[in-house]
């Protein structure tokens, strides 16, 4: 389980964000490789921050009309479930 924000290096704009709420599981077979990557190096209560380049950071394509660009994380695992 996580907790973790997500946004855009070009612009900032945050796209997902959970802080303030439940923590949520993330099945890592779901993830882009360099999230997937990040997840299996950290441990419970640690928390990291992300940086992912386009060639890690989406799993498949970039959602219909945005340009593959570097995404950035604040995580925090909560749990191993």
């Amino acid at each position: 389980s996580i907790i973790y924000t997500g946004w855009r290096q070009s612009n900032g704009e945050t796209f997902f964000s959970n802080r303030g709420r439940q923590p949520m599981p993330l099945p890592l077979a779901n993830t882009a490789a360099g999230f997937t990557e990040a997840m299996q190096l950290l441990k419970k209560g640690e928390k990291a921050m992300l940086w992912l380049p386009p060639s890690i950071g989406y799993k498949g394509a970039p959602p219909p009309g945005q340009a593959p660009e570097t995404l950035v994380y604040e995580v925090e695992i909560v749990d191993y479930h």
